[in-house]
């Protein structure tokens, strides 16, 4: 049985941090480390369980791709600002 609790630290494990400061990831990287849990998603199921649990998350992508970018919407850039 899939633990939630595994996948959830393998998609926080994927984001990366642009060098303006947005916070993104790749699928293909999200898939790798779900991997490393033993869990086995295809593409596909990767990108459905981001879109369905991950909503602040938004697909980037430019062409179609199952490697799909997928950036912080909103607040993507007030996470990245210093604290005042």
């Amino acid at each position: 049985m899939l633990r939630q609790s595994d996948i959830a630290a393998a998609f926080r494990e994927s984001i990366l941090r642009s060098s303006k400061g947005f916070q993104y990831l790749h699928t293909r990287d999200f898939v790798t480390a779900l991997r490393r849990r033993g869990i086995h998603f295809t593409e596909v199921e990767a990108n459905s369980w981001i879109a369905r649990e991950q909503s602040y998350f938004i697909d980037k992508t430019a062409e179609h791709s199952e490697n799909r970018l997928w950036m912080l919407a909103g607040m993507a850039y007030w996470t990245a600002r210093p604290s005042m």
